[in-house]
């Protein structure tokens, strides 16, 4: 993973994701990448606590406080609020996907089930329909695809 925004990443093809993301990025985004990273982080989401840039501000100086309306912890529990139910929804297979993400595996190493959870879940909004629903006509789609 390189360290760089993701701002202008329009496609989820060749994306390799990134160390960390700035907390607007995952809110304009949601890629299967910073899915992967969110998932990664869930705990210290659901305590409020945002993971610190791994590259530092690079700031000197005192350290003089910056006012911001609402606490630090907003942030984090904004974004774990928007994607942990995403997870739930996915039920075992969600489950599955934070297990396999826990353990270390990369986007390609992901099973069937982790990774239809994961593009059910990813996205820059939730999905209306119920993950079995989505699942079914997702399958329907791409078995008619094939046909043709």
């Amino acid at each position: 993973m390189s360290y760089r925004r993701c701002d202008k990443c329009r496609s989820w093809l060749g994306c390799q994701g990134y160390n960390w993301y700035q907390p607007y990025e995952i809110e304009d985004n949601g890629c299967r990448q910073q899915l992967i990273w969110i998932i990664t982080n869930l705990d210290g989401l659901a305590r409020g606590e945002y993971p610190p840039d791994p590259q530092g501000s690079g700031y000197v100086g005192d350290n003089k406080p910056i006012f911001r309306s609402g606490g630090k912890f907003h942030t984090a529990r904004d974004i774990y609020d928007e994607y942990n139910p995403r997870l739930e929804r996915a039920g075992e297979d969600g489950e599955t996907l934070i297990h396999e993400v826990h353990q270390g595996l990369g986007l390609n190493e992901l099973a069937k089930a982790a990774r239809n959870a994961l593009n059910y879940c990813a996205g820059y909004k939730r999905k209306k329909r119920r993950y079995g629903i989505w699942l079914s006509t997702r399958t329907y789609r791409l078995a008619r695809k094939s046909v043709k």
